[in-house]
């Protein structure tokens, strides 16, 4: 049923599971002891995290964009050394209305001190965003099978 759920509101797997459990541990430590139902929550959210991870995977990718006056430095490095693709868009800065060079770079989970240190050693000025990606599709990736 959770996962019926799940394919039609916003809300995870174990998110839907710990909800409904929620309701029940609220029931048991009414009718029973509290400290009985506390254990029981708190054994069920380390059990609804696990399930989350094992349906959203351990490869969770990162994504980096790197606003930098050394794009291509940066570009270069990273494919060399990590053999990524790379994308590069140019951008305006909306306060100061000068123009700006945008690095965007998607890595696996284990390659992100890596960058840091290729940003860190082309453009020490550069700001950088990293965010969590739950799945990836393409060349150095996943493949299209199966989506």
């Amino acid at each position: 049923m959770a996962v019926l759920f799940a394919r039609t509101t916003s809300f995870s797997v174990g998110q839907i599971l710990l909800g409904v459990d929620a309701v029940i541990f609220l029931v048991a430590a009414i009718l029973f002891r509290p400290e009985m139902a506390m254990y029981a929550i708190i054994y069920m959210f380390i059990a609804t995290r696990i399930v989350d991870l094992v349906q959203e995977g351990l490869s969770l990718s990162k994504s980096v964009m790197v606003v930098t006056n050394q794009p291509q430095r940066i570009a270069d490095e990273i494919m060399a050394k990590l053999e990524r693709g790379v994308t590069l868009f140019q951008a305006i800065g909306a306060y100061s209305g000068d123009p700006k060079q945008v690095v965007y770079c998607v890595i696996n989970r284990s390659e992100l001190s890596q960058i840091k240190e290729i940003v860190r050693h082309q453009d020490p000025q550069a700001f950088m965003a990293i965010s969590e990606v739950p799945e990836v599709v393409g060349e150095g990736f996943s493949s299209w099978r199966g989506h």
